[in-house]
């Protein structure tokens, strides 16, 4: 199955919220790991989408920019995401910056994901079906380091590798050079939008299991994969609390697409963002 057959963008008819509010320090009280940053389609055609950031705990939500695939800096004061003419942009405290480089939005690639390294210093994003990385500020310089065909990177805690998805389906993890490629899952099953854990020993992906489609979390190494939290849709990445102690996701509910979390131990399944078409969490470091 190829990832595009394996990952969809649904559509949705719905009107985005009001509130052209900043992100950045807005909700840390409330919410100790900080704001979750998600994707949500707008009312088409034409096809666009916006990226808001909702409170996990009092659910204020806020518009964040025209885009979609968000990730934050490490240190939780800027959001990367894709714009609507499928470059890459960053929002700080001093405004947004466009950087100039191609990065594969949801307008172009249902497989679009984006992810800051832990040392503030590159972003990895999909592009063209293959995994790069660029500089994180000028001058920006993209690379290709998946060897074939990937989408969906994650950066691991020190900065040195990426998990990714290849064209198998399987989990890969490379040096941030390129080298190395190892293929850490081997399965028969579908494996896709990895998420490294903050301390370093997990992944969590979305998958098919066997006939068990949700979000699941394996050791770093690929073993031990076991099912976290159901779900069908299977289009994003879920992503780490940074104290690792639950995981964002997206889920249908009641015929509709939103963000939700859960305990990494699978208890207390909840909405946090039900506008419509809501997708593609990135959670917020406050600390």
């Amino acid at each position: 199955m190829s990832p595009r057959a394996f990952v969809r963008v649904v559509v949705a008819t719905a009107m985005v919220g009001a509130g052209l509010v900043g992100f950045a320090g807005s909700a840390s009280a409330a919410s100790p790991d900080g704001l979750i940053a998600y994707t949500r389609q707008l009312l088409g055609p034409p096809q666009s989408f916006v990226v808001r950031t909702v409170n996990p705990v009092t659910g204020a939500q806020a518009w964040a920019g025209s885009g979609s695939t968000p990730a934050w800096s490490p240190d939780g004061t800027q959001l990367a995401f894709v714009n609507g003419s499928n470059k890459l942009v960053i929002k700080g405290p001093g405004g947004l910056r466009y950087t100039g480089v191609d990065a594969d939005g949801l307008s172009q690639s249902s497989g679009a994901a984006l992810s800051w390294s832990s040392d503030g210093r590159h972003i990895a994003y999909g592009h063209a079906e293959s995994v790069w990385v660029v500089n994180s500020t000028p001058p920006y310089k993209p690379h290709q380091v998946s060897p074939g065909l990937g989408f969906g990177p994650s950066w691991s805690p020190d900065s040195q590798r990426l998990v990714y998805s290849a064209l198998d389906l399987d989990l890969h993890v490379v040096n941030a050079d390129g080298t190395g490629d190892t293929d850490v899952t081997n399965s028969a099953v579908d494996e896709a939008f990895p998420a490294w854990s903050p301390d370093g020993a997990s992944f969590a992906y979305v998958s098919t299991g066997n006939g068990q489609p949700g979000v699941y979390v394996s050791a770093a190494n690929g073993t031990g994969a076991h099912l976290v939290a159901a779900s069908l849709a299977q289009l994003c990445a879920p992503a780490w609390a940074p104290s690792g102690t639950q995981l964002a996701y997206a889920n249908h509910a009641n015929g509709n697409l939103q963000v939700w979390v859960v305990n990494v131990d699978g208890t207390n399944p909840h909405a946090v963002a039900t506008l419509i078409a809501s997708f593609q969490p990135a959670w917020q470091r406050t600390s």
